[in-house]
C-alpha cells in the first residue's frame, strides 16, 4: 500500500516557495515525504537526518535555512520542522493513541468471541480474562459455567454470609468491593471515573447520531449510548487512565476517542 504526502497542487504558487527558489523547494517537497515516512517526528528532523533526504542537492543546508528564513521551515534546537505540517497531519502523540486503542479494541473484541459466554473458553494469556479472575471469577473451561455464574450445586452449597459493615457503608458512602466486574469499578465514584465516562459516551453518540442523520435521532441515539456502555466503557476508561488530563476536558476526550476509534476501525478493515 502506498504512501501519500498531502500537497495542495497550488502549491508553488505560494509567495513563500517563489522567494525561496528551485532547490529549496525540492528540499522542502523531499522533507514533506521524509516527515510522512517517519509521523511520529510531528515533521521535524535534525540536520543529521537532512542529509539522508537531501541526496544530490548540493548546499542542503543553507537550502534549509532560506526555507527558514521565508516561513515554510522552524528553526529547531537541532534542525527545523516543517512549519505546516499539524495542519493536515496527526500529531505522533495522536498516532500513538490511535494504536493504543486499536490495540485495546482488538483485545476486547477477541475477548468477547473466544473469552465470554456459554461457550467461551478464558485465556490466562488474557488481560481481560484474567481481570475477571482477579475480581472473583474463575478462570474456567469451555464446560463450565459461563465465567461469574455459579452452578447449581454451588448455589446450594453457598449462603450468603453477612458482613459487619464498615464505617463508610454504615454512612451511605458506596464503597468499590473487590468482587466487581471492570465496567463497574470504571464507574466508582472515588475519581469520578464513571461519571466523566458518561459524559464521553453522550457526546460521542450525539456525534454518531449527527453524521449518520437517522429517521428517529432520539431512539438512535439512545441505542448508541447502550451499546457504548455495553462495549466501549473499558477502552474509554483505558485511555483516561493513560491520558488523565483528559478526565477535565470531556469533549477533547470524545474528539480523541472517536479519532482513535475509526482509524483503529480503518486498520482492521
Amino acid at each position: 500500500m502506498g504512501l501519500y504526502v498531502p500537497l495542495d497542487v497550488e502549491y508553488a504558487s505560494d509567495d513563500r516557495i517563489m522567494e525561496a527558489g528551485a532547490m529549496p523547494e525540492l528540499l522542502y517537497i523531499r522533507a514533506l515525504c521524509w516527515c510522512k515516512k517517519n509521523p511520529k517526528t510531528d515533521g521535524a528532523f535534525s540536520w543529521a537526518q537532512l542529509s539522508t533526504f537531501a541526496h544530490g542537492i548540493k548546499s542542503a543546508r543553507t537550502h534549509a535555512e532560506t526555507l527558514i528564513e521565508t516561513g515554510l521551515f522552524e528553526a529547531t534546537d537541532k534542525g527545523a520542522r516543517v512549519s505546516s505540517w499539524l495542519k493536515r497531519n496527526k500529531s505522533g502523540e495522536d498516532i500513538m493513541a490511535a494504536q493504543a486503542m486499536a490495540s485495546v479494541l482488538g483485545q476486547q473484541g477477541n475477548h468477547e468471541r473466544w473469552h465470554t459466554g456459554p461457550e467461551g473458553k478464558p485465556s490466562p494469556k488474557c488481560p481481560l480474562c484474567l481481570a475477571s479472575h482477579k475480581s472473583g471469577a474463575p478462570i474456567a473451561p469451555r464446560s463450565a459455567p459461563p465465567i461469574g455464574v455459579a452452578s447449581p450445586k454451588e448455589k446450594e452449597e453457598e449462603k450468603p454470609k453477612e458482613e459487619p459493615k464498615g464505617k463508610e457503608e454504615e454512612e451511605g458512602t458506596p464503597v468499590v468491593s473487590a468482587d466487581m466486574s471492570k465496567s463497574e469499578a470504571t464507574q466508582a465514584p472515588d475519581d469520578d471515573m464513571g461519571s466523566i465516562i458518561d459524559q464521553i459516551i453522550t457526546r460521542c453518540a450525539h456525534r454518531r447520531t449527527e453524521q449518520h442523520r437517522p429517521d428517529n435521532p432520539a431512539a438512535y441515539k439512545t441505542s448508541i449510548e447502550a451499546d457504548m456502555n455495553r462495549t466501549e466503557r473499558d477502552a474509554i476508561a483505558t485511555m483516561l487512565r493513560e491520558r488523565p488530563f483528559l478526565r477535565t476536558q470531556p469533549e477533547k476526550a470524545a474528539t480523541r476517542y472517536e479519532l482513535a476509534r475509526r482509524d483503529a476501525q480503518r486498520a482492521g478493515a
